[in-house]
């Protein structure tokens, strides 16, 4: 009499994890009111009173959400945006081998799918940090033009209006 058997071999997983990023990088340009070190710190004490922190390297950094980090190089003149995603990828097979093979075939899929979403985030990140960058370049302007005003002379009077627009027009007499 014969009988059947029944064998089941345990499939074999394979994992890793794969990392994207990406990163948009914005120029902060503005008119030589004072000197160009004078300016850069201007920008720097503003984008510190608006929450950003220094690191250790001299730069300045501020959290945006989903990942994102807006960073105010050492010069001043640049503000990066880095947004690094991950996601954890797994292979099956009957051997190690196989498994690993199949790993190594959805980390390709598994990176391109990373890399996109970083990239959605940076979108969607860009529109709020280019808004905070042009309100603190407005602010740079007003206390630039203030310190200007000041080196000048005695200042006699100082108006500051704004507008519903969000303009600024910054009205000072100076006695020289």
């Amino acid at each position: 009499m014969s009988r059947g058997y029944r064998i089941e071999v345990p499939l074999q997983v394979a994992r890793g994890t794969v990392t994207a990023s990406d990163t948009l990088c914005i120029g902060i340009d503005v008119l030589p009111i004072l000197p160009d070190d004078g300016m850069r710190d201007i920008v720097k004490q503003t984008l510190k009173d608006r929450g950003w922190k220094e690191a250790k390297d001299g730069t300045l950094e501020k959290p945006l959400g989903e990942g994102a980090v807006a960073v105010l190089e050492k010069d001043g003149k640049t503000v990066t945006v880095r947004l690094e995603t991950s996601q954890d990828v797994q292979g099956q097979g009957r051997t190690d081998q196989e498994a690993k093979a199949a790993l190594d075939s959805r980390k390709d899929a598994a990176e391109k799918e990373a890399k996109a979403r970083a990239t959605r985030a940076l979108a969607r990140a860009e529109p709020a940090v280019r808004s905070e960058l042009d309100d603190a370049v407005q602010k740079v302007y007003v206390e630039a033009l203030k310190k200007k005003a000041a080196s000048m002379g005695s200042v006699e009077s100082l108006q500051e209006t704004k507008s519903a627009d969000g303009s600024i027009e910054i009205t000072i007499k100076v006695k020289a």
